[in-house]
């Protein structure tokens, strides 16, 4: 009897065996198990990147993309038409998902984010948009291998549940819930206490998509071919994600899984793939004069930019900058700003032509100039605290102050004054303006706090550690598409 079973037993073993590999390999393993793969772990993809927002949100997936595009993948980045030119110069794939990112940013600068007219106003004002996001983002992803989704794109999730392609999320700012600290979008007081912090990611993700899950659902159901899912199924799938910011500033709080990563920032120097000297061309003949002007004189230079933010009072908070750089004895480079040019160039009639001498002005007015240029040159910046560019303050190692107006930018105001590396300034005041400037430029301990964190980025390497957790948790990414979002529990 013995030896009768014993030839049955191995081989049911053998076919169990054979049948628990090929699980493993269609639905993928815990990353532990996966911390042998290499690039070549993964074939030759197609990996697009879905996001939305300003030049910042778009910045970081370029660096991402010509990262993964070393390694032999084609990678495509789906946004505003806006980005177009921007992302095609740098040699990687682009396609339109329609929408205007300065619209949005006005939005949130008019009504307050999170605010109740935010989200009833938004609605109205953006409802067309998001019907033609269901129709672009299919049509943006389709081919795709791998899809790599800010979250803030909203629909990229459930096409990659179509496709059953692998699925990640990025992003420049917490989005996990985390008892450490609250939704970068919210408000909350950090006398609530640790528990509301998680609870306001819940609320805030709760009431996006409470904002368009019958609109997604039906779209899923006669378009996606797939059965309507629910706030809890989706919060509930262990999607992994990619944080490109950087331990130094956001370390990784003891509750979030292994599948969420802090990778550290992306920029596109850390593949080497920078053209130094087209950077170098960029530079006017008259910026480089004004900053050796201030060099000679032994003038502290102050950067001054808000990103994508339309001021509607653009001509007053020149008049107040002015006379605060003058009060505090220092020089200023400022920029209108790429969509601020676009809206106020009676406001900026410097900004693009030369400046004053510095015998007459302090201040020189510039377009786009690259930051990681940029800030290597001034002494301490003065900025709306968008992600992309205080990470790129950061790195520099010099003072970084930061006015927010919506959003994140708030966040990054108390991180870095928390931190002991800037302040988060509270108005266009010209009084606050010249305390701000001269404590920027010379508050010797903010100073050396700024020196020794620049150092400590500049050493990390983010592009290339989002690619190894990437391919890490690409069989486990696989597995919650296929799996499908009506169906998933937490795993």
């Amino acid at each position: 009897m013995k030896r009768l079973y014993s030839p049955v037993i191995a081989t049911y073993l053998a076919i169990l065996t054979l049948g628990i590999s090929l699980f493993f390999q269609t639905f993928g393993l815990p990353s532990k198990h996966l911390s042998h793969l290499t690039p070549k772990g993964l074939p030759p993809s197609k990996i697009t990147c879905l996001t939305i927002g300003s030049r910042g949100d778009v910045q970081p997936f370029i660096a991402l993309g010509l990262g993964l595009q070393q390694d032999g993948h084609t990678v495509t980045i789906a946004t505003h038409l806006e980005f177009k030119d921007m992302i095609e110069e740098s040699g990687i794939a682009f396609k339109n998902i329609g929408g205007n990112p300065q619209e949005l940013i006005k939005h949130c600068v008019e009504h307050g984010f999170f605010s109740l007219n935010f989200f009833i106003a938004g609605y109205t004002k953006f409802r067309g948009w998001i019907n033609e996001l269901l129709v672009t983002v299919p049509a943006a992803c389709a081919g795709a291998d791998v899809l790599i989704e800010s979250p803030t794109a909203m629909m990229g999730i459930h096409v990659a549940e179509s496709m059953k392609i692998p699925y990640f999320r990025a992003f420049t700012m917490p989005w996990t819930p985390t008892t450490e600290y609250p939704h970068p979008f919210t408000t909350t007081s950090p006398r609530l206490g640790m528990y509301h912090y998680r609870i306001s990611y819940n609320v805030f993700n709760y009431l996006i998509w409470k904002g368009i899950e019958s609109k997604v659902n039906k779209w899923r159901e006669h378009k996606l071919k797939l059965k309507p899912t629910s706030f809890a199924k989706l919060r509930s799938a262990k999607i992994p994600i990619l944080y490109n910011f950087s331990e130094q500033i956001i370390p990784k709080p003891h509750d979030w899984d292994e599948w969420t990563h802090v990778t550290g920032y992306w920029f596109r120097d850390q593949q080497h793939n920078t053209d130094d000297k087209k950077i170098e061309d960029s530079i006017s003949p008259d910026l480089r004069s004004f900053l050796q002007k201030a060099k000679d004189d032994q003038k502290k230079v102050i950067y001054i930019g808000f990103g994508s933010v339309i001021f509607p009072n653009a001509q007053e908070v020149q008049r107040n900058i002015e006379e605060a750089v003058k009060k505090a004895g220092v020089c200023a480079v400022v920029s209108g700003g790429w969509s601020d040019m676009k809206a106020h160039e009676k406001d900026f009639e410097s900004v693009g032509t030369a400046s004053p001498s510095l015998e007459d002005s302090p201040l020189h007015f510039v377009g786009a100039v690259p930051h990681e240029w940029l800030f290597s040159q001034v002494d301490a910046t003065l900025t709306h605290g968008g992600a992309g560019t205080t990470a790129a303050s950061l790195r520099a190692g010099i003072p970084t102050f930061i006015k927010p107006f919506f959003g994140d930018q708030f966040f990054w105001a108390k991180r870095v004054e928390k931190m002991g590396v800037g302040s988060h300034v509270k108005n266009f005041e010209i009084s606050e303006l010249v305390r701000v400037i001269t404590q920027a430029t010379s508050n010797s301990e903010k100073i050396d706090n700024a020196k020794k964190i620049g150092e400590a980025i500049f050493q990390e390497n983010g592009v290339r550690t989002a690619i190894m957790k990437l391919y890490q948790d690409m069989n486990h990414a696989r597995r919650i598409m296929l799996l499908g979002l009506t169906h998933i529990a937490r795993i």
